[in-house]
């Protein structure tokens, strides 16, 4: 008999997307092999796959091991089925029958399409999902694109949002509902029950005993065909929010790993299990086989986008083992190392895109050239203190920026009292001399009202006129300017006349310094001429 590959894969797949329980066939995957083994020709693509088991066969694998088998099958069969037939047709007789009335339509040959070829080098990271040998099934890749992962590289650099450690386990006895928890046991019951109205809702339960004794029920709702992958007498680690029942703890839905004496009791990853932001009906499980694979197949190729040397002065790793470490780290710290070069990355992006943009309008701006010193020099005259000479350099600073068509961009910091808002009212006279209008923007409304009161104050004292001494509305009498300057204060809680005519004396050029919080910035308020 001739092999049914066909078959076979989608057997294969069915095994990948369960998580390789051994139960897509009856009887197990080995009887379906030996069955397909009958009569093939030596070296062919089954006699291969099975060539590549241990003699006890699939069956004494785990799961990752399984796991690693099938990935490599579906890829022989789909290279099997994208190659030319070697089998040569036996030539048939002649049929001497009477010819039929009816005219025979010749019918072309099905043949199955050519497995795409994955590219060399970074250039595979752009390979579809879909043209990757993955295994997956077409409902699947819809619900990862939803994820945004459409490409190998993608697949990769989907991170987890966190991991379960398998290694620190709580005894069922000291469980705590409410919380996150994990223990660790034998398998001595596993069912599907059904549950709900009418019994529609079909479940898993299994009951878990840990070395002590003490017994826990776990569920997993909707999920019957967990209840084959369950065999008793298994070794099972589960992790999830512990929860009271009948004032009993249980798990419900939890995360499981099934482990395998043959690698001496560990989990596939070795303790830490990574947790992937998911979408509706992808399994955790499919999602974490899908990334394993393809990490497995391509992280070699991710490119490295830091020089050697910079690694080597901040002591970080190199973006393949980064990679690997923050999906299956060794252990925390190698997890944290993973992250900090990571987070490095990002953080190189984000200063190098504010440095190119910086350059951009440094080199494009058309800031107005304020040149004037004398005002604030005026300003400073007539304060009832000296300044400082941290005060005098950060107004220089400040003074020179000004004086260039370039915009400024500077940091100003100091202690509270420290004189910021005197240098900054000095910087914004300087504008206003120069027949430009100077805003001061404050995080909150009893900051930007604290500034405007203080501006009022150092320029004129009290000399408030306006609507009711309102001082929303500053008309102030400076004298080393020819005319009154007008301030106005703007936040989100402005009365809606006060608000009106801030805006209006703002617009027309009659406020030439303004003071609020964002509502500076939006959209209703235009400014007539701007300077700083």
């Amino acid at each position: 008999m001739t092999a049914d590959l066909g078959r076979l894969r989608g057997v294969l797949e069915e095994e990948l997307e369960g998580g390789c329980p051994d139960t897509s066939v009856e009887g197990g995957l080995d009887g379906l092999l030996r069955e397909q083994a009958r009569g093939e020709q030596p070296r062919s693509a089954l006699l291969r796959m099975v060539g590549a088991l241990p003699p006890e066969g699939y069956r004494s694998l785990d799961a990752e091991a399984r796991r690693k088998w099938a990935r490599r099958a579906i890829a022989t069969i789909a290279a099997e089925e994208a190659a030319p037939s070697k089998r040569a047709s036996k030539p048939r007789a002649k049929s001497r029958a009477a010819p039929s009335k009816r005219a025979a339509v010749a019918q072309p040959a099905k043949r199955t399409a050519p497995a795409p070829k994955i590219p060399p080098g970074a250039a595979a990271l752009e390979v579809p999902l879909r043209d990757a040998r993955t295994g997956l099934r077409g409902a699947t890749f819809d619900r990862l694109e939803r994820l945004g992962l459409r490409t190998v590289g993608d697949a990769m650099r989907h991170y987890p949002r966190r991991h379960n450690d398998f290694s620190r386990t709580v005894p069922i006895s000291e469980l705590l509902p409410g919380e996150e928890q994990t223990i660790r046991g034998t398998i001595d019951r596993a069912r599907e029950i059904r549950m709900g109205r009418g019994g529609r809702m079909r479940s898993t339960e299994v009951q878990v005993t840990d070395e002590a004794g003490a017994r826990i029920r776990v569920l997993w709702f909707n999920q019957p065909y967990l209840a084959r992958t369950m065999r008793e007498g298994a070794q099972i680690a589960v992790s999830g929010l512990v929860r009271a029942y009948r004032n009993r703890p249980t798990f419900q839905n939890p995360e499981f790993e099934l482990l395998s004496e043959a690698n001496g009791g560990r989990t596939h990853t070795g303790r830490l299990v990574p947790m992937y932001p998911l979408t509706e009906r992808l399994a955790q499980r499919t999602l974490r086989t899908l990334i394993a694979s393809m990490l497995e197949q391509f992280a070699d190729r991710l490119p490295e986008t830091l020089p050697e040397e910079v690694r080597a002065r901040h002591g970080l790793l190199g973006i393949v083992e980064a990679t690997r470490q923050v999906h299956y780290p060794d252990d925390q710290p190698a997890l944290q190392e993973a992250l900090r070069r990571l987070a490095f990355d990002e953080l190189l992006a984000i200063q190098l895109g504010v440095v190119r943009r910086k350059r951009e309008w440094q080199e494009t701006g058309d800031a107005p050239a304020i040149v004037d010193r004398s005002t604030a020099e005026a300003f400073i005259a007539g304060l009832p203190f000296e300044l400082t000479g941290a005060q005098r350099r950060a107004l220089n600073d400040v003074l020179g920026d000004i004086a260039q068509t370039v915009p400024m961009a500077r940091l100003m910091e100091g202690d509270v009292g420290s004189g910021k808002t005197v240098v900054a009212l000095a910087a914004m006279l300087s504008a206003v001399a120069s027949g430009r209008q100077a805003v001061l923007m404050a995080p909150t409304e009893v900051l930007a009202e604290q500034h405007f009161r203080t501006i009022c104050s150092l320029l004129s004292g009290d000399g408030l006129s306006g609507d009711s001494g309102s001082p929303l509305h500053g008309l102030l009498p400076v004298p080393y300017l020819p005319l009154p300057l007008r301030a106005v204060l703007l936040t989100g809680s402005t009365r809606a006349k006060e608000r009106r005519d801030a805006i209006g004396a703002i617009a027309q050029g009659a406020a030439q310094i303004i003071v609020g919080t964002h509502a500076l910035i939006e959209e209703a308020v235009e400014y007539e001429r701007l300077g700083l």
